[in-house]
């Protein structure tokens, strides 16, 4: 069963446990699973995405090099509805800011933006974080 059937058939669960479960699978050497997992980012499934983006975080923040080849393909995952996608997706962007400093640094406006908004603790801390690994990478120490 592909990833995008097991994502759409988690329909109504709060829980990312899935994703992380996948995620865990990719950096057990199943690489099939997060290129699919970049592939459907963009689906029209909001809980195909989210559990996507869940995917592609867990492999990011213990592998970061398998996912920064991709960074400039999760960049229009910052304007999907749902929040889950966009927050995590910027924590990717963060993780992956020192393998890919150029395409990290154009999500800035969008954690300026989170950060400006009322747009809640989850989306300002990703976004804090966000600007912490950008930071780290600043020629200006």
């Amino acid at each position: 069963m592909s990833i995008l059937s097991k994502l759409q058939n988690n329909k109504g669960t709060v829980s990312s446990s899935l994703g992380k479960s996948l995620g865990q699978q990719v950096l057990k050497g199943d690489r099939d699973i997060l290129s699919e997992a970049i592939n459907i980012i963009s689906f029209d499934d909001k809980n195909v995405r989210s559990g996507a983006a869940k995917i592609i975080e867990t492999v990011a923040e213990k592998k970061p090099e398998y996912v920064s080849p991709y960074l400039s393909r999760l960049l229009p995952s910052l304007e999907v509805q749902e929040p889950q996608t966009r927050w995590v997706i910027l924590h990717v962007l963060g993780l992956c800011a020192k393998l890919e400093p150029h395409i990290s640094l154009k999500a800035f406006p969008k954690a300026e933006q989170f950060l400006k908004e009322s747009s809640g603790m989850c989306f300002w801390d990703r976004s804090i974080t966000y600007l912490g690994y950008i930071g780290s990478i600043s020629e200006n120490e």
